[in-house]
């Protein structure tokens, strides 16, 4: 599912970031703003997701008892596979040990959850872990401030296992659904803290949009059927809350407002990774923080500008790292650590930074076509 919510979700994207030029809560929106945590802290902003990712589903694992808890099995895939190598190799160079119980604690809920078991135990004591990691790689303060907060925000509510395309991707896999809600709830604890930066006006706005999130998710099981829902319907809220939280916190969350400037700074984000490849798994956080820029926002208009370049760039990283699970051919959990191999890359490929640095020169083709 990932190469349709990545041309759906960019589609949104510049669409939104029109929209949130014009809001309407008293008049246009100028399209600068002074804080642009998704330029000024990509990779660390990455990894912070990858925590609340990894937080998000073991709510799920916490919150869904057998025999249904096996229908979250790809979420735990992905937990394991793409959430933790946004981080996992970081906390590993800082804290090998908090790593390592992270990351069997991880483990054991995946293998509750694949026996058909009950994973509320080991997900309890899975996310004390999480948040000793989350206080260790990402400042206390700097989790404080409300453009954070916005950031994440604005990604739980997008992004791949998020509100909106959560809700959309349920017509096809039902329990993407359950992922949507788990979301929607740190929303709920994120806006009681920036809530009090808006106007009476924009936080009355802010409120009614996420009340119309709950009421399309008011328990994390799917309806049944879901045939026959709008899988569009949480599009609209969920766009309207990340223009309001642009205005209210003074924040960039739209970073395909400008193609040529993303297009510029990816390539300038990878390429000190490239050269790094000593510290490969530190180096793979890199390329996952890039991937997700470019997966979210290239969309259909690099498709029609250079296809080629668009076919190469994701050959590239489906080389480096793991970008999707599925559930039906899933593997055994061995490792050969922690979150080194099947967490971080895609395969074992002879010269890794060759590999990087073709994955460069592609970026660097994706610059000049859209003029950057």
């Amino acid at each position: 599912m990932t190469g349709v919510w990545s041309r759906a979700l960019a589609r949104r994207a510049m669409a939104a970031a029109a929209m949130a030029a014009t809001v309407a809560v008293g008049g246009p929106v100028a399209a600068q703003y002074t804080h642009d945590p998704f330029f000024t802290d990509t990779v660390l902003l990455s990894r912070a997701i990858g925590l609340e990712m990894t937080e998000r589903r073991l709510v799920l694992a916490l919150t869904i008892p057998p025999p249904d808890n096996f229908q979250l099995i790809e979420q735990m895939l992905a937990m394991t596979r793409i959430d933790c190598a946004r981080f996992g190799s970081t906390l590993a160079a800082r804290d090998p040990e908090l790593a390592r119980t992270l990351f069997a604690a991880l483990q054991e809920v995946e293998m509750s959850i694949r026996m058909g078991a009950d994973a509320a135990r080991a997900a309890a004591a899975a996310l004390p872990l999480v948040a000793r990691a989350y206080e260790l790689l990402v400042d206390p303060a700097m989790r404080e401030s409300p453009q954070f907060k916005a950031a994440v925000m604005a990604e739980l509510l997008l992004a791949d296992g998020g509100v909106s395309e959560g809700y959309e991707e349920a017509v096809w896999e039902p329990w993407s659904y359950a992922s949507g809600w788990s979301a929607l709830q740190r929303i709920d604890a994120l806006w009681r803290d920036v809530a009090p930066l808006a106007t009476p006006a924009r936080r009355a706005y802010g409120e009614r949009e996420i009340d119309a999130l709950h009421a399309l998710y008011p328990q994390p099981q799917p309806p049944q059927p879901f045939v026959g829902r709008n899988p569009e319907e949480a599009e609209n809220p969920s766009q309207f809350l990340v223009g309001l939280l642009e205005e209210i916190t003074d924040t960039n969350l739209y970073t395909a407002r400008d193609l040529p400037r993303l297009a510029a700074h990816l390539r300038t984000v990878l390429a000190p990774a490239c050269e790094s490849y000593d510290d490969a798994g530190i180096a793979a956080e890199v390329v996952r923080a890039v991937h997700v820029q470019w997966d979210t926002h290239r969309g259909n208009l690099m498709a029609l500008i250079a296809p080629e370049v668009q076919t190469a760039v994701d050959a590239a990283f489906r080389g480096l790292i793991v970008v999707e699970v599925d559930d039906d051919e899933f593997g055994p959990p061995a490792r050969k650590g922690p979150f080194v191999g099947e967490g971080g890359f895609a395969a074992t490929l002879p010269d890794p930074a060759a590999a990087c640095r073709e994955l460069l020169a592609s970026l660097e083709q994706m610059r000049r076509a859209v003029g950057g």
